[in-house]
């Protein structure tokens, strides 16, 4: 009988322990560019690591355009309103969900425990993905994505 248990202990902390699975991505960025791996995702849900190949620390921003998928995201000029967001003026149009100061690959202490690692559940709409290295903006210093649902937000 306690055999009996024992498997179904084991067997009920394998089905939950894997359950949910998320999407893991690894963005290579420097000052310069941000190679992101995706244009638009189905769930919000996911995990960045963000490796920042450049020999000094950078802030990275993730704004959140709204929830309407903007069409043509790539044919669109961002720069103005990130060179307002970069002086320090936020408009109204653009919610800053993170800021993080992105520490260089050579400083980082322990890559088991990445300070630049960042788990996400992130609403339907567009977002914007940003750095603050740079003297004149071009669409090279950001990116911009879609979430197409809000699975990350159902429960099951």
């Amino acid at each position: 009988m306690k055999k009996f248990f024992l498997l179904i202990g084991i067997l009920l902390i394998f089905i939950i322990s894997c359950s949910d699975t998320n999407a893991s991505y690894e963005v290579e960025m420097s000052g310069e560019e941000i190679n992101w791996p995706f244009e638009s995702i189905d769930n919000g849900k996911f995990t960045v690591l963000f490796k920042n190949s450049a020999p000094n620390n950078f802030q990275m921003t993730l704004g959140y355009l709204g929830q309407q998928i903007i069409p043509n995201k790539d044919q669109k000029d961002f720069c103005p309103l990130i060179e307002s967001i970069k002086n320090g003026t936020v408009p109204g149009e653009v919610t800053i969900f993170t800021q993080i100061n992105l520490v260089s690959e050579p400083n980082v202490p322990n890559k088991n425990d990445h300070p630049n690692f960042v788990s996400y559940s992130l609403p339907k709409g567009s977002y914007l993905v940003l750095t603050d290295n740079f003297d004149k903006c071009n669409n090279d210093y950001y990116v911009t994505f879609d979430v197409k649902t809000m699975d990350a937000f159902n429960k099951e």
